[in-house]
């Protein structure tokens, strides 16, 4: 590229090859084009990484990179932030698909509002296809009530800002983005818009496979978050940590799984 982009779209990667070419279109296809798509492959061996370097040798836009060895959700991700060039990230993740608009109204929002450092807008669930299968899911957010203040896979956020706060804890095999909201919310304001940006795949790899470790890990953003904001909790927010703190105590009795291929 002559010029660093507006912004980069970073997608890990790992064992996702019947998914991410359809994700990967939806970026490409934005119709604000000013975009590099930087693909992290967490040592796939499902071909996903041989598709990754197709991309790249089909589309300038695209840089495909690869972990050395398995490293996480959490390194992957800060393997991209560390290699973006573009002044705002926007996380897209291999299995769900961007708006066509998606990165021209989030980048015109941030463009706009210079205290606010991350927007997200709404997401869409489906399974199968978005048009016939796919509802508007009822999960709240915001940070006070201990939860994310937009899903992140449909947000957008400034590089610097994620760089200032060292990008995201390797330390966390999930809820890694929870954790980032609340020191990112030190620095400025992260907001949601009505805008339906993002249709976000339902399916069985979504979802961690050890449990205790999820439960774990999220309870473990969320007592950080109570703290990076002073004890600010809403009712809800209470509730909320008081109901993590319960299915730790009840997933501590599930013996540890087997960390598997995935």
């Amino acid at each position: 590229m002559p010029t660093d982009p507006a912004v980069t779209a970073m997608m890990a990667v790992r064992n996702r090859v019947t998914l991410m070419d359809e994700s990967i279109r939806s970026v490409l296809a934005q119709d604000d084009p000013d975009l590099e798509l930087v693909i992290v492959d967490d040592c796939s061996d499902d071909g996903s990484w041989e598709s990754a370097q197709a991309w790249g040798d089909r589309d300038a836009r695209v840089r495909a990179l690869r972990m050395s060895r398995p490293s996480g959700i959490s390194a992957v991700r800060n393997r991209a932030v560390a290699a973006a060039r573009g002044h705002y990230l926007a996380t897209c993740d291999s299995d769900d698909l961007s708006h066509v608009d998606r990165f021209r109204l989030l980048r015109t929002y941030l463009d706009h509002h210079p205290d606010v450092i991350g927007v997200g807008g709404r997401i869409r669930c489906f399974t199968t296809d978005p048009a016939t299968d796919g509802w508007l899911p009822d999960w709240h957010f915001g940070l006070a009530d201990g939860r994310l203040p937009f899903h992140f896979s449909a947000g957008m956020l400034r590089t610097d800002a994620v760089r200032e706060m060292g990008g995201y804890d390797p330390l966390l095999p999930v809820a890694e983005d929870l954790d980032l909201a609340y020191r990112l919310a030190t620095l400025g304001k992260l907001v949601e818009v009505p805008d339906l940006v993002l249709d976000y795949r339902v399916h069985p790899g979504n979802v961690t496979g050890d449990l205790r470790v999820r439960e774990r890990a999220n309870l473990r953003a969320q007592l950080r978050g109570l703290r990076t904001m002073h004890g600010r909790f809403s009712a809800r927010g209470y509730l909320v940590l008081g109901q993590s703190v319960g299915r730790v105590v009840k997933t501590s009795t599930i013996p540890r799984a087997r960390r598997g291929p995935g």
